[in-house]
């Protein structure tokens, strides 16, 4: 898929997994070997797989007893390389056209589309996620589908220019933050991965930091984008829990935005924080939050 495409790109089609196809059988092969792999996931940084040798167990929701391996809990120090891993690779990044950043995120979403991709990423949403094989076949269609439709949407805004006047030619020219993104995506849905993913194709750095609960999703899908093309340092996946992490990055001075969904009691405590340290900051940091009220019914 190439970005001259975009415009044409439709949903990618939903699987049956009906008794005896091949593609009942293709998951039923992933499933099989994302249980006996027995994970040890390590934090991401600047491309780098860095072990903090302080554990947390992968469990299933729907089966406490088992278990899908480990993940490395994130130091204070972890975090701050993170960051300095995504100014970095900004310095690149950003330089790049519009055409040049796509490209990756493209080919990953046809590699879900058309290879096997798909069929480890819906086993992993159906382990770790605790949802059926329609379910994860749906949320992960989704994660070509957002990967795609960014594209498209990023392209949008360069055709809305000002007009020109005699001898005069007006342009805008939309520029990457001039800081880092804090993405922190939620436990329930792969295709959230997208608050991570949508920042740096628009020529931003991220440090990401998934739901404990959905790690082994994240780095599978992290893993496909650098597959894909992803320079490394674009996006950092940090692991470990919520109030460690942002305590390290919401303060920081080089933060520029923060990409939430979640809670509104964590959304409330994260504009907090922001505006706090509102004067240390070097800009004023972006928040996009879509806060998940919890109620009783």
């Amino acid at each position: 898929m190439t970005a001259d495409l975009i415009d044409e790109a439709t949903p990618a089609p939903a699987r049956t997994y009906g008794v005896g196809t091949a593609e009942r059988r293709g998951l039923e092969a992933a499933l099989d070997e994302l249980r006996r792999a027995r994970f040890d996931l390590p934090l991401i940084i600047g491309g780098r797989e860095v072990r903090s040798h302080v554990t947390s167990s992968i469990r299933p929701p729907h089966d406490h007893a088992a278990t899908l391996g480990r993940f490395h809990v994130a130091s204070p120090a972890d975090v701050e390389s993170a960051i300095g891993a995504a100014e970095s690779a900004a310095v690149d990044w950003k330089r790049r056209s519009s055409q040049a950043r796509v490209e990756p995120f493209l080919r990953a979403a046809e590699m879900i589309s058309s290879g096997s991709w798909r069929d480890r990423l819906i086993a992993a949403t159906m382990l770790e996620l605790s949802k059926t094989a329609a379910q994860a076949d749906g949320d992960v269609a989704e994660v070509a589908d957002f990967l795609v439709a960014n594209a498209a949407n990023a392209k949008a805004p360069e055709g809305v220019q000002p007009i020109d006047t005699p001898g005069v030619d007006n342009r805008v020219d939309y520029r990457p933050l001039e800081g880092f993104v804090f993405a922190v995506s939620p436990f329930n849905f792969a295709s959230m991965n997208n608050l991570a993913f949508g920042p740096a194709l628009l020529g931003n750095t991220v440090v990401w930091k998934p739901a404990e609960s959905a790690t082994l999703v994240a780095h599978l899908s992290l893993q496909l984008l650098r597959e894909a093309g992803l320079p490394d340092g674009v996006v950092n996946l940090i692991t470990g829990s919520g109030p460690a992490i942002g305590g390290v990055a919401l303060p920081h001075p080089h933060l520029s935005a923060v990409h939430f969904t979640g809670s509104t009691q964590t959304f409330r405590h994260i504009w907090g924080e922001v505006g706090a340290n509102i004067a240390r900051y070097r800009d004023y940091p972006r928040i996009v939050g879509r806060p998940v009220a919890r109620t009783m019914c």
